[in-house]
């Protein structure tokens, strides 16, 4: 389940090991999460960081009427728990942002329209995350600073994750990044948590040092060379479904996520925890993996 990867930078002057999660979807290896904090633990990290996607929120359908089939409770009992061993910062993903949308915290931009039931339904699993989200750093549009770390969480409205079969690639400008996040600090290492890595190089060109992102679950059959068989979005045969990619200094890291929904299989793409170790330009060669191109 570790997948390790190890940067240099001129940036950075102690060595730092975080860990990175994404799209754990409720969930469970073991009760609680019990075998997922071990493996944790066992890497000693400095903190965590959660790149959305922990709980499971669905599209309202015609067919499915009135059934709440939202859960979020195996993700807050995990964030209570996890909280407490280790300073945690967590990004919002398309399940948070429409679980929002449904409570009816945010504008709803996905042109679904949520009847009462739904809505109150949405609101106390809102309310639920909330309480677990307590002592942990939500990065909402935010920044951090963490000694010679900047991080920053971007969040995307759900306009920027329709089907790709029937809507356009929604642009994504730099000017509306600075906006949401402001310019990268180039005395600080910079790492950016961005839930679908379809917008990972418009980041990089921002002036990230590293774009941490999940969202395709490494493509959940995965062939190789070629990439993912398909996208949450119904892109097909994507080569940046999982690993690691460049644009000019700047790093894309892509986790192939933790669990699954709707699409409940995994072929030839296993869970990931990203074990990440950032290390001072100079100390030797770093022990970055090879990246991969498929």
């Amino acid at each position: 389940m570790p997948e390790r990867y190890s940067f240099c930078s001129s940036r950075i002057r102690r060595p730092h090991r975080f860990v990175f999660l994404s799209d754990l979807h409720e969930v469970e290896f073991g009760k609680d999460n019990q075998r997922l904090l071990e493996a944790i633990d066992a890497e000693h990290p400095e903190f965590i960081l959660i790149g959305g996607d922990f709980i499971r929120c669905h599209k309202v359908r015609p067919w499915t009427g009135h059934r709440h089939q939202d859960s979020v409770e195996v993700s807050c009992r995990f964030l209570e728990a996890i909280r407490k061993r280790y300073p945690t910062y967590y990004a919002i993903g398309n399940h948070e942002a429409r679980l929002r949308e449904k409570a009816g915290i945010v504008r709803c931009t996905s042109g679904a329209k949520y009847d009462t039931y739904i809505q109150d339904m949405a609101r106390a699993d809102y309310a639920r995350l909330e309480e677990a989200l307590k002592g942990v750093h939500v990065l909402d549009d935010d920044c951090v600073v963490l000694d010679e770390l900047e991080l920053s969480g971007l969040t995307l409205d759900l306009s920027y994750f329709r089907n790709m079969l029937t809507h356009p690639r929604k642009p994504l400008r730099e000017e509306e990044i600075r906006a949401k996040v402001g310019t990268p600090d180039r005395t600080k290492f910079s790492i950016m948590l961005l839930h679908t890595p379809m917008y990972g190089h418009e980041a990089l060109r921002h002036g990230e040092d590293l774009v941490l992102s999940g969202h395709y679950h490494g493509g959940t059959i995965r062939i190789p060379g070629i990439g993912a068989l398909m996208t949450p979005q119904f892109q097909f045969f994507v080569r940046e479904c999982a690993g690691i990619f460049r644009e000019g200094e700047g790093i894309l890291l892509i986790n192939r996520g933790l669990g699954t929904h709707s699409i409940n299989i995994r072929i030839n793409d296993k869970p990931e925890i990203s074990v990440i170790t950032l290390l001072p330009e100079g100390t030797g060669p770093a022990q970055e993996k090879e990246w991969h191109r498929n």
